[in-house]
C-alpha cells in the first residue's frame, strides 16, 4: 500500500525535523499556561504512583484497565528523572507535545509513499498537533498519547521497507505502538503489504509481539466492564457525525449540536456526504496505493469510533436519543479525536489524488475542476486548523496547578515526612499520592 517515492533522504529528513520542531511548539502553545502546569488523570494517579511503587523499569509493563501503556509510562519516568518535582507537570506536557509532533513527522515521512504534493504531506504531518479538539483532553498528557500512536500505526504497518536500517527503526516503532495501544490490532492486516520482502519481517514481528502482549495482558487482567447497555448503531452513526465529522472542523461540538438542533440533522448529513463523495472520487481516480490508503484510513476512522463507544457504553453516547436541549450542550469527547485524525488524513490523500489527476488531465475544464476541488479541500483543512488553533474549555485550564501544590506539600512534609503527599489533578477527583522524599529533590 505504501511505496517509497524517489525524494532525496536529506530533504525528507530536514522536512521531518522542521515539522517536528514546529509541531512541538504548536502543540505546546495551543495549551494554556494553566493546562500545561496541571497534571491529568492517569499521569499521576497511576503512572507516577506506579513508578514509585515498581521502579522505572518495573512500572513499564504494569497493566492498567487490562492494557499495557509502555510509551506513556516511559514518558512519565523520563519526566520524573529530568524534572524537579515542581516542574514535573510542565515537563510531562512538553514531552507529550513532542511525541504528538513526532507522530506527525512520522506520517509526513511515510506518506511520501502515496502522497505526491508536499502541501498535502505537511498538512498530514500537522494533523496530530492542529486537530481542532486536541487541546480539550488528549494533547499534552501521557494518558492519551496512545491516540497519536494509533494514528501512526497504519502508516508504519503498511510501509514497504527498502533497507534493513529502516526496517530496524520501524520494527521498534511498531513494537512500541503495539505495547501502548491495543486498538492497533485493527491495522494488523495492513502488515501483509510488502510482506514478501524479508526486510518487512522485523516490522511484522514488532507489531505482532506488541499487540500479542496486549492480548495476553487483557486476557489475564480484565478491564472494568461498563455497567451500561451498549449503544445502538443509530447512536454510533449520529455520534460519528457530531463528534468525528464535526470534530474534524471545530473543537466546539456544542456549536455543531446547536446547529443540528436548529436546522435539523441535514447540517450533519450534507457535509458527511460531501466528504464521502470526495473519498469515493479519490478511490476511483487514484492508483492502487492511494485507494488502499483512503480505504484503510476511513476504515480506521469508523472502526475506532464504533469500538470506543461500544466498549465504553454510557448514556452520554446515546446520541440518537438526544433532545434538542441535549444537542445544544453535547460534550466534546476524546474518542472522536483519533477517528477525526484518520478522517482528515483520508480527505487529504483524496485531495492529493485529485491534484495529481489534474496535472495529467488533457481537458482544460477537467484540469481546472479537479485542481479547484483539491485546492478548496486543502484550503478548508488549513483554515479549520487556523481558526481552531486557540481552544476554550480545555479540561485542565482551571487547574489545580501542580507547582503550587508541591510548594504547599513541601512545608507539610517537613512536619510529617512519613505520610505521602496527595496532589490534586484534573479532572476533579483525581489525586496522585507521592512520597514526601521525592518533594525534597
Amino acid at each position: 500500500m505504501f511505496r517509497n517515492r524517489t525524494v532525496h533522504p536529506v530533504v525528507v529528513a530536514i522536512g521531518a525535523v522542521a515539522l517536528w520542531a514546529v509541531g512541538t511548539l504548536v502543540a505546546w502553545f495551543r495549551l494554556t499556561p494553566e493546562s500545561r502546569g496541571t497534571l491529568w488523570a492517569e499521569d499521576g494517579r497511576f503512572f507516577l504512583q506506579d513508578l514509585f511503587t515498581h521502579g522505572t523499569v518495573g512500572s513499564l509493563l504494569v497493566p492498567y484497565q487490562g492494557y499495557l501503556h509502555v510509551v506513556p509510562r516511559a514518558v512519565i519516568a523520563l519526566a520524573e528523572h529530568v524534572a524537579s518535582p515542581g516542574r514535573f507537570a510542565e515537563v510531562d506536557t512538553a514531552l507529550c507535545c513532542a511525541i504528538a509532533a513526532a507522530a506527525g513527522a512520522g506520517v509526513f515521512v511515510l506518506s511520501g509513499a502515496v502522497v505526491r504534493s508536499w502541501v498535502a504531506r505537511v498538512l498530514l504531518g500537522l494533523v496530530p498537533v492542529l486537530l481542532p479538539l486536541a487541546p480539550i483532553e488528549i494533547s499534552g498528557n501521557a494518558a492519551n498519547i496512545h491516540s497519536y500512536l494509533l494514528f501512526l500505526a497504519p502508516w508504519v504497518f503498511g510501509v514497504v521497507v527498502r533497507s534493513w536500517w529502516h526496517s530496524g527503526v520501524l520494527a521498534v516503532v511498531a513494537l512500541l505502538i503495539g505495547l501502548s495501544e491495543i486498538q492497533s490490532i485493527a491495522f494488523l492486516p495492513v502488515l501483509l503489504v510488502g510482506i514478501r520482502s524479508r526486510r518487512k519481517w522485523p516490522v511484522v514481528a514488532g507489531a505482532v509481539i506488541g499487540t500479542g502482549a496486549q492480548v495476553l495482558t487483557t486476557l489475564s487482567n480484565a478491564r472494568t466492564a461498563s455497567e451500561h447497555v451498549p449503544v445502538s448503531v443509530a447512536d454510533m452513526v449520529v455520534g460519528y457525525l457530531l463528534e468525528v465529522v464535526g470534530g474534524a472542523a471545530t473543537w466546539n461540538i456544542a456549536d455543531v449540536g446547536t446547529e443540528a438542533a436548529i436546522h435539523g440533522f441535514v447540517v450533519l448529513v450534507v457535509p458527511a456526504l460531501l466528504v464521502l463523495a470526495l473519498l469515493v472520487l479519490g478511490v476511483v481516480l487514484g492508483g492502487w496505493w492511494q485507494r488502499g490508503a483512503i480505504v484503510v484510513l476511513l476504515y480506521g476512522s469508523l472502526l475506532v469510533w464504533a469500538g470506543s463507544v461500544y466498549l465504553n457504553a454510557n448514556t452520554v453516547y446515546e446520541y440518537a436519543e438526544y433532545t434538542t436541549a441535549q444537542l445544544r450542550t453535547v460534550w466534546t469527547i476524546r474518542y472522536g479525536a483519533p477517528s477525526s485524525m484518520f478522517l482528515l488524513a483520508a480527505v487529504l490523500v483524496a485531495a492529493d489524488v485529485l491534484a495529481a489527476r489534474a496535472v495529467a488531465a488533457r481537458r482544460r475544464v477537467l484540469r481546472v475542476g479537479l485542481l479547484a476541488v483539491a485546492g478548496v479541500v486543502a484550503a478548508g483543512v488549513a483554515v479549520a486548523f487556523a481558526l481552531n488553533a486557540p481552544v476554550d474549555g480545555q479540561k485542565r485550564e482551571a487547574g489545580p496547578l501542580w507547582s503550587d501544590q508541591v510548594t504547599a506539600w513541601t512545608a507539610e512534609c517537613d512536619v510529617r515526612p512519613a505520610q505521602p503527599a496527595r496532589l490534586l489533578e484534573a479532572p476533579t477527583g483525581w489525586v496522585a499520592a507521592v512520597p514526601c522524599t521525592w518533594l525534597e529533590h
